[in-house]
């Protein structure tokens, strides 16, 4: 082999390997492309999976206190039960007088105010004026209070001294009925 078959060896040896070296090199940015891609799915696939175990896991602990929930529903359903419909207000405010009579507190004026509305009931004020000795103001509280029949709480209540009765006292009551909307 003489010089010029070395040189030319030598220089088809250097384009073979700069070949050689540029493929590689473009395999790699290929595949580093390709790569980053596939690590960009596979995040998001984990994320993905990582969401639906913690949808799954929420469910677990729900279906575990199933018997539980139920019973909570069981008991909203009763108290939904007791709470009058709108055809029932008139019953309601018979059953206010009842206990106004019960209690010996004398009845004189009642208002209906602004009906509250809620998601699955509202709220119906009514204003009344009344007047009694505080004993029985209290028996009245505590009969609207711990009512069975209708649930109703005392909103709020003022009491006034009567200087021609001083037995017996002027109250406004703003009581709060509820009402289902089923």
């Amino acid at each position: 082999m003489n010089q010029k078959s070395q040189n030319a060896l030598l220089i088809i040896m250097f384009l073979f390997l700069m070949v050689l070296c540029g493929l590689v090199y473009w395999r790699y940015m290929v595949l580093s492309t390709e790569m980053a891609a596939m690590n960009k799915t596979i995040k998001t696939k984990e994320m993905l999976i990582e969401t639906h175990q913690k949808e799954l896991d929420r469910l677990t602990a729900l279906e575990s206190r199933r018997d539980e929930i139920q019973t909570m529903l069981a008991k909203i359903e009763k108290i939904l039960e007791r709470l009058p419909r709108e055809g029932e207000i008139p019953m309601l405010i018979t059953n206010i007088k009842d206990m106004l009579d019960i209690t010996g507190v004398f009845f004189m004026k009642s208002e209906q105010l602004r009906t509250v509305k809620r998601s699955e009931y509202a709220e119906i004020p009514y204003k009344i004026q009344c007047v009694a000795p505080y004993h029985n103001f209290g028996q009245l509280l505590n009969l609207i209070e711990v009512n069975q029949e209708r649930l109703m709480r005392v909103k709020e209540f003022t009491i006034q001294f009567n200087e021609r009765r001083p037995h017996l006292h002027d109250i406004d009551v703003t009581l709060v009925a509820y009402v289902n909307q089923r």
